[in-house]
């Protein structure tokens, strides 16, 4: 049987339209840093260098240890220093 977190913790149950608080208890997980938003050639190559990291570690799970997971989603963070990068300059109804 697989472990999917996602079916397991409420904390990757993301509803569109809604925020929610929520408490996501302590994981080890792959990060990688880049420079620039979403749209930069960086944060893509930040990115794709993590599928093949983590399904080598799935694979090597489930055959080493007879252990099999569903890859939980990917996630990110970023940050800028004024809040505009956030709200005007990205949003497209205006």
């Amino acid at each position: 049987m697989k472990v999917d977190l996602k079916k397991e913790l409420a904390a990757y149950s993301a509803v569109r339209g809604r925020i929610d608080l929520v408490d996501v208890p302590p994981a080890r997980c792959l990060a990688v840093d880049a420079d620039g938003g979403p749209e930069a050639k960086a944060f893509a190559t930040a990115i794709g260098s993590l599928n093949p990291f983590a399904f080598a570690i799935k694979f090597a799970s489930k055959r080493e240890l007879d252990t099999d997971y569903v890859a939980p989603p990917l996630e990110a963070l970023w940050w800028a220093d004024g809040t505009t990068s956030f709200a005007t300059a990205r949003d497209t109804t205006q």
